[in-house]
């Protein structure tokens, strides 16, 4: 059903994992696992068959063969594959359905439908607006047909999607905006029981193999398992400069555990290795994690991995490389939160960083 253009990202919501969120990205996004909000693409939003939406949604493209309940907006085209199911309101330009596909919804569609991605709820047909109510409206209207959840749990899930420090389902969707905000850790709590931290990854040598990309990712993923993280949320890497984004999720040990004391054992180990001192106060998996690591970003002249509150940058100036490993500074998250593609600037992150 898909065609993909290798020159824009797309951000992946894994199978087995579940948001309750509003998102809104420039970007197209695949969803194998459960969204509950809504979701407003300015490309595309594709839905395998393990993905379940719930909410409204809209893009300029949609392609469902999970099961959606609620209103599905596509300002050009909707294709629902056989394996489809869908209960609510389907409003599209174009609509195309193969067989075996349910679709239990009220159908607008035709050359006279026009949805505006910009007001979503300002509906065309032949000629008339139709004004929707807002998703804020039908949000806030089906919870209060439901008095099961209490005010505590609600919030919790506004936070269960977390993309800080870009503060939405993906840091790259912010693009060079600016912000007066207060900058938000690279980690934050996503509930009570839940940590959730962003990796960042940039090498701006045009020339870098996918090889060795994938050599540093693999290192990273060992190290954030190594402290208790699991992989959650990715986005396709860019190449030629080098760019990636993932987000991890820990869960929380006890409501007293402290966000530097997680990432602690890691930075030590980075920094024995860096400094080729012995430290036996890291245990083994956290210190083999944090050597693979090492030798990955050995292998390019220049990178900036940021890991949480963790910070990893190697510059090279006149052949002398130098790499800095730090907690991640105040300065620095202001930056990422302002423009996650600043790691393709090491020296420049460096300087905030040591600063």
């Amino acid at each position: 059903m898909e065609t993909k253009d290798p020159t824009k990202s797309i951000t992946q919501i894994a199978e087995g994992t579940t948001l309750r969120a509003d998102i809104k990205t420039d970007q197209s996004i695949r969803i194998a696992g459960v969204v509950e909000g809504n979701l407003h693409s300015n490309e595309k939003i594709i839905l395998s068959n393990t993905g379940r939406l719930k909410g409204i949604f809209v893009a300029m493209n949609i392609e469902i063969s999970g099961k959606v309940e609620g209103e599905l907006h596509a300002k050009e085209k909707l294709t629902v594959s056989g394996s489809a199911s869908i209960d609510g309101q389907i409003f599209a330009k174009h609509f195309a359905i193969e067989e075996g596909a349910t679709v239990n919804a009220d159908i607008k569609s035709g050359a006279n439908v026009q949805i505006d991605l910009d007001n979503p709820g300002a509906i065309s047909t032949n000629g008339q607006s139709e004004q929707k109510k807002p998703a804020e409206e039908v949000e806030k209207a089906a919870k209060k047909e439901t008095k099961e959840e209490s005010t505590d749990q609600k919030k919790e899930h506004k936070q269960e999607e977390k993309a800080s420090p870009s503060d939405n389902a993906t840091s790259s969707d912010k693009g060079d905006a600016t912000s007066d905000a207060e900058p938000k850790d690279t980690l934050t709590t996503a509930s009570s029981s839940r940590f959730l931290s962003d990796i960042y990854i940039g090498i701006p040598d045009h020339g870098i193999s996918k090889q060795v990309s994938a050599e540093i990712l693999e290192a990273g993923k060992k190290l954030m398992e190594s402290l208790g993280f699991q992989l959650e949320i990715f986005d396709e890497p860019t190449y030629a400069p080098f760019f990636q984004h993932l987000t991890y999720l820990r869960k929380r040990e006890n409501d007293k555990e402290n966000i530097y004391n997680i990432f602690a054992p890691g930075k030590e180990a980075l920094e024995a290795v860096f400094m080729k001192k012995e430290n036996d106060k890291v245990n083994k998996k956290v210190a083999d994690a944090a050597q693979q690591l090492a030798n990955a970003i050995g292998q390019v002249e220049q990178i900036v991995v940021i890991m949480g509150q963790i910070s990893v940058v190697q510059i090279s100036e006149d052949t002398v490389q130098t790499v800095a490993v730090e907690m991640t500074s105040p300065a620095l998250g202001k930056r990422l939160n302002q423009n996650p593609r600043f790691v393709l600037k090491p020296k420049e992150t460096y300087d905030l960083l040591t600063s």
